[in-house]
């Protein structure tokens, strides 16, 4: 599963986790896997499919996270043309990030990355884009980020005058940094310290800290 990164993301409203469950019809029977061979299902087929594991879950205790684990991979391997796969992934995404004593990121980042890759037209894409810039800094795929954030500061260069989108810009100036792009990077920290009390103060003085690093290296 490779990320190819399509669509403009806007990050400031880009904050919903969980998305409430689907209430669906009860007394269904578990269907059986698609056969290993690879046999693909037809469209209604997926959609008949996807319903009748969705309507399992939504009777399934909460805390049983190894049932929701396994169906929701099965909506997403058995089911691809349909939304709900596409919800599936988010969800699962969900619970690698909240389920566990911390999130699995590289969980994440596989799913997301298929979720984007997969369905460039979904209405998950900014919200997905969203976690994998959190996941790949938190697994210090610093590199990673750089795509992700060229897509609001490249193709929208008017976001680089808005301290509102501060913290980002410290990220994207840390990408820059790390592909060898010092004299990008130190502009965009420049910037960012030139907003002076419209940003909040310890992100101007991350930028000052991080800057001063980039003079003395």
């Amino acid at each position: 599963m490779k990320m190819i990164a399509k669509g403009f993301w806007f990050p400031a409203i880009l904050l919903a986790l969980f998305l409430s469950p689907c209430v669906l019809s009860y007394g269904e029977k578990l269907p059986d896997p698609v056969p290993a061979q690879g046999t693909k299902l037809t469209l209604p087929e997926q959609e008949e499919r996807a319903r009748k594991l969705f309507a399992i879950m939504v009777k399934t205790d909460k805390y049983d996270l190894k049932t929701f684990i396994d169906l929701y991979g099965r909506v997403i391997e058995e089911c691809p043309d349909t939304v709900k796969a596409q919800i599936s992934l988010w969800r699962l995404s969900n619970l690698y990030l909240s389920s566990g004593d911390k999130p699995d990121y590289p969980k994440i980042i596989e799913l997301m990355e298929y979720l984007i890759e997969r369905y460039p037209d979904s209405r998950y894409i900014p919200n997905a884009k969203q976690r994998l810039l959190r996941a790949y800094e938190e697994t210090g795929n610093t590199k990673k980020t750089l795509p992700l954030y060229e897509e609001i500061f490249v193709q929208h260069p008017e976001t680089l005058n808005d301290p509102k989108l501060a913290a980002y810009m410290l990220g994207y100036a840390k990408a820059l940094a790390a592909t060898g792009d010092r004299q990008k990077a130190a502009s965009v920290y420049n910037k960012v310290i030139s907003f002076g009390e419209k940003a909040q103060d310890f992100i101007v003085n991350i930028a000052r800290d991080e800057l001063g690093k980039l003079n003395r290296e």
